[in-house]
């Protein structure tokens, strides 16, 4: 069980982004708490709202009527990635250079929009919505052949 306590192999990098972005995330909401939102918005927070409108956007944009189910997701792999990118500056290993980080980001990916799509559709329908893709999708192969 001596592997448990090894932080000096390869994944050091990643355990510190992760501790890093917790500590300062777990500050920022102490000082989110405080702010008034019928006041105007301090400037120190204007760039943290800049990025989770830009991120919001992006979702809309490209995912519709459900957009708020994902919304969060998008937001916090788009901050692990631009800090996990960015740690290769401070001589840090790039998290996401390991395969195990990025299939981990891709399998919950997978998991959290096939699950969105059993609750808002109820598994019938689901299962209704995978056979007609693939009924279309051979029409359009049969026809491309």
């Amino acid at each position: 069980m001596t592997f448990l306590y090894d932080f000096y192999g390869p994944m050091t990098s990643t355990v510190i982004i992760c501790a890093v972005l917790c500590v300062f995330f777990i500050i920022l909401s102490f000082f989110i708490k405080k702010v008034d939102p019928y006041k105007k918005t301090p400037i120190w927070m204007v760039p943290f709202l800049w990025i989770v409108d830009l991120v919001n956007g992006f979702v809309k944009e490209n995912i519709g009527i459900r957009w708020k189910a994902y919304a969060p997701w998008f937001l916090t792999l788009v901050i692990f990635i631009f800090f996990a990118n960015i740690s290769s500056i401070y001589l840090l290993d790039n998290p996401t250079s390991y395969i195990i980080v990025t299939a981990a980001l891709a399998f919950c990916s997978f998991v959290i929009i096939q699950v969105t799509g059993i609750a808002s559709l109820g598994f019938g329908g689901y299962l209704k919505a995978r056979s007609e893709e693939r009924r279309v999708g051979k029409e359009c192969r049969s026809r491309w052949s």
